[in-house]
């Protein structure tokens, strides 16, 4: 079946098939990433914040599509979709949860390394000279390259994250809380040295939700936590034992 006779057909059913169909493609190789990033990233959002898309089957259906899409995305493309969704997700005059799921989705499915170790020379084996001077510069290449994200994951990522997770007065509490779940998913990914104080900036932030007087906003909090306690594994749970102490 022709994909793009499928996406826009006035059956839901095919729609859906042909975003499934098109995550299954991406996972196998040969797609470019600005293939990717030019053509059907802008297709998805269409179904994910369109005016005419009510289905909601549909719209989760291009949501998890957006994240598996998001798996083989260079570091640009995928830095400026996931700022773009950012944008949408806090933008009042825009509105809708839907976009702040597809954001949760593609940090979710963040996927580069943010180590900078470097080969140990003396235990390294001999090898060709020619050969082992390409094998150092693709190393330090691919070293400087994980620097630079992890720069801008801990510098500017990570913390404009948290400011909008603060906006309680001007986003709905749907908008925002679920945002520290995509938060905890690339902090796992820092280097063990660097996870712990970002681990406490986040907790910092939800502790004092749990404090609201709304039962719906405490709830919601109560099933983030959850799921914040499975994402960052049982060595961050007397870290956020102790917030939940100090914030309550």
């Amino acid at each position: 079946a022709n994909f793009f006779n499928n996406i826009y057909h006035i059956q839901i059913h095919r729609r859906m098939r042909a975003l499934r169909r098109l995550a299954d493609f991406c996972d196998e190789p040969g797609f470019r990433s600005s293939t990717l990033q030019d053509i059907f990233v802008p297709i998805l959002r269409g179904f994910i914040g369109g005016a005419g898309t009510s289905d909601h089957h549909l719209v989760n259906e291009a949501i998890a599509t957006l994240g598996r899409i998001s798996k083989h995305l260079t570091w640009p493309a995928y830095y400026l979709l996931v700022r773009q969704y950012l944008r949408l997700a806090t933008d009042k005059t825009i509105g809708g949860r839907a976009y702040t799921r597809a954001l949760v989705a593609l940090l979710e499915n963040f996927h580069f390394s943010m180590e900078d170790d470097h080969v140990d020379q003396e235990n390294a084996e001999p090898d060709d000279s020619d050969d082992e001077d390409e094998t150092q510069k693709d190393e330090k290449k691919q070293a400087s390259t994980n620097v630079k994200i992890r720069d801008a994951i801990i510098d500017r990522l990570l913390p404009a994250l948290l400011r909008c997770m603060e906006q309680k007065d001007e986003l709905e509490d749907e908008n925002r809380i679920p945002i520290a779940i995509g938060a905890a998913s690339i902090i796992i990914r820092l280097p063990e040295t660097l996870r712990a104080e970002q681990v406490s900036r986040l907790l910092l932030v939800v502790s004092p939700i749990f404090r609201s007087k709304a039962q719906s906003t405490r709830d919601l909090a109560r099933e983030t936590l959850y799921r914040l306690a499975l994402i960052l594994g049982p060595t961050c749970l007397p870290v956020i034992i102790r917030q939940l102490r100090e914030a309550l």
